[in-house]
């Protein structure tokens, strides 16, 4: 399981915590991602899109 958490408090004023990490054949796994890929809009030159690319 990821060791990466993250607590979440729903409406009812609970918290939870669950994994943040990828969920790859029926576990949560961390990315090790140390490079993203990036969109741009040409017509108006400003970011669009942002993407993690992952190395395993």
């Amino acid at each position: 399981m990821s060791s990466n958490e993250a607590t979440i408090t729903l409406p009812n004023n609970k918290t939870i915590k669950t994994p943040t990490g990828l969920f790859i054949n029926n576990e949560f796994v961390d990315s090790h991602a140390v490079t993203s890929l990036v969109g741009y809009s040409i017509s108006r030159i400003e970011k669009i899109s942002r993407a993690h690319l992952l190395h395993f």
